[in-house]
């Protein structure tokens, strides 16, 4: 099964990168923008770093990405978090798969660390487009027409046997 999902995201990351620019070319404000945001922090900060840039300059997101990839190196133990950081700052999981392979991010990797979504509402987010919220704590989050389903913390329990 983990297997299928990898390449479900593999599959989703390529089809993304047909449609946008997934490129590791970074415009010099976007490494200027993340030079002075690692310029003095230290390897635990550098996720919370990248989401406050990617929060200030939301136009520039995907090139904040690769520059803090660049910056780190597409090895380092900070890639995953700085993934996270990305996909919580507003950019969806399958751009963060996207622009971390096109960045020479281990593919499973960057799949897993994309895997949960946006970890900052604690709740499921329906799309990118509706803005809404179901505040259901499975930890599910939908795609950008349509959402998807809740996580199922809540709701009818079945345990009367029938």
């Amino acid at each position: 099964m983990k297997k299928l999902t990898i390449a479900s995201l593999l599959l989703a990351a390529i089809g993304t990168s047909a449609m946008m620019p997934v490129s590791a070319e970074v415009s010099d404000n976007a490494t200027q923008i993340i030079a002075t945001a690692f310029q003095n922090a230290d390897a635990s900060t550098f996720a919370a770093a990248l989401q406050s840039a990617i929060e200030a300059n939301p136009e520039l997101a995907e090139e904040l990405l690769a520059a803090a990839i660049q910056a780190v190196g597409s090895d380092s133990a900070s890639v995953p978090a700085l993934l996270q950081a990305a996909v919580n700052g507003g950019l969806t999981s399958d751009s963060v798969t996207g622009i971390a392979v096109a960045n020479n991010v281990d593919a499973g990797i960057a799949s897993q660390s994309t895997a949960a979504g946006n970890t900052n509402t604690g709740g499921n987010t329906a799309g990118t487009t509706g803005g809404v919220t179901n505040g259901n704590f499975g930890g599910n989050t939908g795609g950008t027409a349509g959402g998807g389903g809740g996580g199922g913390a809540g709701g009818i329990s079945e345990g009367n046997g029938l």
